[in-house]
């Protein structure tokens, strides 16, 4: 309507606008916060690698690897320790708990999107730094800042789950999935301590800890082994890593299907199949029983059969 200027409202507003804004100009700059986090870019990759293999969009894969090869080359200093933040060429703050639980998750996310066993073998590199910097081996649980953060008047371990979840509710569910990854004793127990630290902390207030439960059910829901045995060499596999679909009777998901041999088959079973070119990977599906209502995870192992 008409203002008693005879101007329109709207037109009086836009007046208001245009002298508010140009009072702040004159006013000093704020400051932007622009640092890059190196927890909260590798939630980022987490998703984005997700994404891009949920949507089988390769633009959010990329996106997920290029942030890796960020963190790879200017989050890394000194004795190939990450950092906590990155701004205009600096490192500040050496790798908390929550960095280092989160890179592992998406290092592994990263593999379970491309089986790239360079994204594995990262995995495992960060997690054996993971344990050795802040792992408590009287108490129990891990500590937010590392052994090599210099003197501190105490070291605090957080377990609450809220809007993000805590450094050691992620350790669990990274240490879980690095166990049934690679069926090493050394995750394996790992996981089990660090689980059982959680389920102490999870008893009195379970909603404050739904993260480690996610954790806890990952290893307590019962397994089921599909083994695939495919002819050929991985060589005569199709493009792409290898990568097999399994679909129908209530099984989705994606397996790689990289030949070893039946003997690197069985050596699977006791040790770490990283450790060797000629691998056998694996992974999990998980199943739906649709007349249960019910669903378990499935490890899948692929071996060649000559």
């Amino acid at each position: 309507g008409q203002t008693g200027h005879g101007q329109t409202g709207h037109g009086q507003e836009e007046g208001w606008c245009q002298k508010l804004y140009r009072y702040r100009k004159e006013r000093t700059d704020l400051h932007r916060d622009d640092k890059i986090l190196l927890a909260w870019n590798a939630w980022t990759m987490i998703a984005l690698a997700r994404a891009g293999r949920l949507l089988k969009e390769d633009c959010y894969l990329e996106a997920a690897q290029k942030a890796e090869h960020f963190v790879e080359t200017c989050m890394n200093g000194e004795e190939d320790r990450l950092y906590h933040r990155y701004r205009e060429g600096e490192l500040g703050c050496k790798g908390q708990l929550e960095d280092q639980a989160v890179y592992v998750l998406a290092q592994l996310e990263l593999y379970r999107a491309t089986f790239r066993t360079d994204y594995l073998e990262k995995a495992l590199a960060r997690a054996r730094q993971m344990v050795e910097l802040f792992e408590d081996p009287v108490e129990g649980g891990y500590f937010m800042s590392a052994a090599d953060a210099g003197e501190l008047i105490t070291r605090p371990k957080e377990l609450y789950d809220g809007a993000m979840p805590s450094g050691n509710s992620v350790a669990a569910m990274a240490l879980q999935r690095l166990a049934a990854l690679t069926g090493e004793p050394r995750w394996q127990e790992a996981a089990e301590r660090q689980l059982a630290y959680c389920a102490y902390g999870a008893k009195d207030y379970p909603s404050g800890s739904s993260y480690a439960l996610s954790a806890m059910a990952e290893a307590l829901y019962p397994h089921r082994e599909l083994v695939c045995a495919v002819g050929g060499r991985h060589k005569d596999l199709p493009e792409g890593g290898g990568l097999l679909s399994v679909r129908g009777r209530g099984l989705s998901g994606a397996c790689p299907g990289v030949g070893g041999g039946r003997e690197a088959a069985r050596r699977r079973l006791k040790e770490t199949w990283i450790r060797s070119d000629r691998a056998v990977p694996a992974f999990w599906l998980v199943y739906h029983d649709p007349i249960q209502c019910t669903q378990a995870y499935v490890w899948v192992h692929f071996f060649d059969v000559k």
